[in-house]
C-alpha cells in the first residue's frame, strides 16, 4: 500500500482539484491522509467534503508550516512507500502506477510553466549547477519514498524554507536504490502560496551543508559551491547588519575548509 500526504492551509482554491487528481488514480491499493495546518479558510470544509473511505483528515490546532504538517502524516502513514502533494498542485491518473515501489526513492518527472523537466543519474551534479531551479532535490513531490526510511529522518520543524532540499539529501544519505524516470507524473502551479524558495535564509544554508558535503562524491566540487553561496549569504548578512548570522556561516568547519581552496565563481 501507499500513502499520499497532502499538508494544507488556507488552500480553499485549488484542495479540490488537488483532492480529485489523488482520488482518480489508476493504482487503487493507497490511502490518503489530509494535514489541515491551521487553516482559517474554507479549506476544511473541502475536505469535509469528501467522503472517499481512503482519506483520513489531521487537523491541527494552529499554523505550524509544512514540515510541521508532513510529519504527523508520515507518523500516521500505514503503507510501505509515501507521496507527497501540494495542495495547490495536482497530479496525473498513473502517478502511483508508474512510480516505483520497490525502490527506496523513486523519482519522476513534472511540467512547470508548460514545460517538463525530468530527473537523471547526475541531478547532484546538475544542483551544484544550478541550486535554485528544476532540479529534483528541490522538492518532495513528484516522488515516492520507502516509508521506513522516511519515518527515521523526517522533515527538519524549524524550517520553513529549504526543508524539501534536507530532507531529500538526508534521505539520498540513507537509500541504497534510486529510480529515475523520464516522464512526468506531477504538475507544479506556480502561482501557489506554498514557498517554492530554497536556500535564502542563513540557517537553511548550515542545515543543507552537511548532508550534501558528505553525500557528493566530488569534495571539491561542493566545497566550491558551499563558498560561493556562503559568501553571497554572508554579505547580504552584513548589509543587514546581522554580524552573528554571518560569523556562525564563517566558522562553519565545511566552509572554513574549503575558503582556502576558493579562487572565485
Amino acid at each position: 500500500m501507499i500513502t499520499v500526504i497532502t499538508p494544507f492551509y488556507n488552500a480553499e482554491k485549488t484542495l479540490k482539484r488537488c483532492i480529485d487528481s489523488v482520488l482518480s488514480q489508476s493504482y487503487k491499493d493507497f490511502e490518503y491522509i489530509l494535514v489541515d495546518d491551521g487553516s482559517t479558510d474554507k479549506s476544511l470544509e473541502v475536505a469535509y467534503g469528501f467522503k472517499d473511505k481512503r482519506i483520513r483528515l489531521i487537523t491541527l490546532s494552529d499554523n505550524k508550516g509544512p514540515s510541521y504538517a508532513r510529519n504527523r502524516g508520515i507518523e500516521k502513514a500505514k503503507g510501505e512507500s509515501v507521496c507527497f502533494v501540494d495542495a495547490d498542485d495536482f497530479v496525473t491518473s498513473t502517478i502511483l502506477e508508474t512510480l516505483n515501489v520497490n525502490a527506496d526513492m523513486s523519482i519522476g518527472g513534472f511540467d512547470i510553466d508548460d514545460t517538463s523537466a525530468y530527473p537523471t543519474e547526475n541531478m547532484l551534479d546538475e544542483f551544484l549547477k544550478a541550486p535554485t531551479g528544476k532540479s529534483p532535490l528541490n522538492y518532495v513531490w513528484a516522488k515516492l519514498y520507502k516509508t521506513s526510511i522516511a519515518k527515521r529522518i523526517k522533515f527538519d520543524e524549524s524550517m520553513r524554507v529549504g526543508e524539501d532540499l534536507l530532507f531529500n539529501l538526508n534521505f539520498l544519505c540513507q537509500a541504497e536504490t534510486i529510480e529515475y524516470l523520464d516522464f512526468w507524473v506531477y504538475c507544479y502551479n506556480t502561482g501557489g502560496a506554498a514557498g517554492k524558495q530554497i536556500i535564502n535564509e542563513p540557517l537553511n544554508f548550515l542545515a543543507c551543508i552537511t548532508p550534501l558535503y558528505y553525500l557528493c562524491g566530488d569534495r571539491r566540487k561542493v566545497g566550491h559551491w558551499v563558498c560561493y553561496y556562503a559568501l553571497k549569504v554572508i554579505n547580504q548578512l552584513f548589509v543587514l547588519g546581522n554580524i552573528d548570522q554571518a560569523q556562525k556561516i564563517i566558522n562553519h568547519p565545511i566552509v572554513r575548509e574549503n575558503l582556502k581552496y576558493y579562487k572565485g565563481k
